[in-house]
């Protein structure tokens, strides 16, 4: 999906990794799968960045409604679902507001 596709909108502001401002649009997606885990019809929150090391990265909200466990020695990461919303989207607010920002 694409940020200027047919049912994505503009969503405000968010901060990357590294502070900058991110653009940022809603979109529905017909499936998200990870792992075993898939979520159909979910509302996602994309934005455009300069960053190369990684296609997709995963909020706060999906860490908050999983238990999740990191095997170093396996170079795995296992998780099970603990409850409550998996991608928490707030439409009609921005991702991150000025004053809610830590300092650069």
């Amino acid at each position: 999906m694409k940020t200027g596709d047919s049912g994505v909108t503009p969503a405000g502001l968010s901060v990357g990794i590294d502070r900058a401002d991110i653009k940022t649009w809603l979109a529905r997606f017909a499936s998200v799968k990870i792992g075993d885990e898939e979520i159909k019809n979910g509302l996602l929150r994309i934005g455009e960045t300069e960053a190369k090391n990684f296609d997709v990265l995963i909020g706060a909200d999906f860490f908050m409604a999983h238990h999740v466990y990191v095997a170093n020695s396996q170079n795995r990461i296992y998780f099970t679902y603990n409850g409550g919303p998996v991608f928490n989207v707030r439409t009609s607010e921005p991702a991150a507001k000025p004053e809610d920002r830590a300092p650069k």
